[in-house]
């Protein structure tokens, strides 16, 4: 497995770790409490896909403190358009399910978090959040400098320029340009406007969010393989439910494909392994349902030649920076899709020349 270096043992539990700059032993843990806040963080500027538009983020975050007065969190949003759920669904689960769950639970050791994570009854959203914060009860959170692209949203061409242009000046040459079912000669002057600039190792990832029939994608495909230079993949273009129809793609054209609505946990992974249309999988701790099983899913789909970059939900802070922590493990030399923090108002995360420092 080139580049994933799992060099933080998830699973390794009784000997000492670090968390925030303190050396603890955590052999077992106890919790002593768990909150559950809401938070609201606006956008500088619509965020516009195929699928949706976001001008503000909302966020829970979900606190658990230890008997030894151990703090740690995870943080989830909700996603009705990709996974179906809301907040008010994903605040009862944890009010209702988790928390009463967790609470009953004496002297855990880290080793059982992976199955506490996964049978809890709850919606992959809110199960990130427990996860993420478990996890962090026994792991370093740690400050990162993570390469990322930048996404340049659903736009009318006559603004493309200065979309473009904007995130060039800032220091990105990676960018994921989301797209619909538009007419093919609009996609070729989207590209043609790209391929304009005059800008060294410019790499672009193609994001249809699954607003592609098979009979367009097959025509686009050709289309864009007058760019292929330019294009490091394309991104989920067919619905979810279109796996087959793929594989068509992925012979009809030299362009790789990435697969990541279709990829929503650990169940998925052998079937998209098995269908052999993808070269990259998109990750991303909502759709896995936190760190635990992500790490599970980047291990088996790298182990059968598939590409893994994390990627992240529109998120607020702590949830960008969790999937960092998760980047980092998984591959930290690759350009991961952490911009979401990027797209924030206000921040504490900082962009710089294409790279993610937490």
């Amino acid at each position: 497995m080139e580049n994933l270096p799992y060099g933080i043992d998830v699973f390794n539990c009784g000997e000492t770790k670090f968390h925030d700059g303190i050396v603890r032993q955590i052999s077992l843990i106890t919790i002593e409490s768990i909150s559950i806040e809401r938070s609201t963080s606006p956008l500088h500027s619509p965020f516009v896909t195929a699928l949706r538009r976001v001008s503000e983020i909302e966020s829970i975050q979900f606190k658990v403190l230890l008997d030894d007065g151990h703090i740690a969190k995870g943080e989830c949003v909700a996603t009705p358009a990709i996974m179906g759920d809301s907040l008010e669904q994903i605040d009862k689960e944890l009010r209702h399910i988790a928390i009463p769950e967790l609470l009953a639970l004496k002297n855990i050791k880290e080793e059982d978090f992976l199955d506490i994570v996964l049978n809890l009854p709850i919606c992959n959203s809110a199960r990130a959040a427990v996860d993420f914060a478990l996890w962090g009860l026994c792991n370093e959170i740690k400050s990162l400098s993570i390469k990322t692209d930048v996404t340049i949203p659903v736009c009318d061409i006559s603004e493309l320029p200065n979309l473009l242009d904007r995130r060039i000046k800032e220091g990105f040459s990676v960018m994921k340009l989301k797209v619909g079912h538009e007419t093919l000669s609009d996609l070729r002057a989207r590209m043609e406007i790209i391929a304009a600039r005059e800008v060294s190792e410019l790499l672009i990832r193609i994001d249809p969010n699954q607003s592609w029939s098979i009979e367009y994608a097959l025509s686009a495909m050709n289309l864009l393989g007058d760019f292929a230079d330019l294009i490091e993949y394309v991104e989920q273009p067919l619905s979810r439910f279109s796996l087959d129809d793929n594989l068509k793609l992925k012979q009809s054209s030299d362009i790789a494909l990435m697969v990541d609505e279709t990829l929503m946990g650990l169940d998925d992974v052998d079937r998209i392994i098995d269908i052999g249309a993808f070269s990259w999988a998109n990750i991303k701790l909502i759709k896995a349902g936190g760190i635990y099983p992500a790490l599970q899913m980047a291990k088996q789909l790298s182990e059968a030649g598939i590409k893994v970059s994390i990627g992240s939900m529109m998120e607020s802070e702590y949830g960008l920076c969790s999937a960092a922590q998760l980047a980092h493990l998984v591959n930290p030399l690759s350009v991961h899709d952490l911009d979401a923090a990027w797209w924030l108002k206000e921040k504490t995360v900082r962009y710089e020349n294409g790279i993610l420092k937490t």
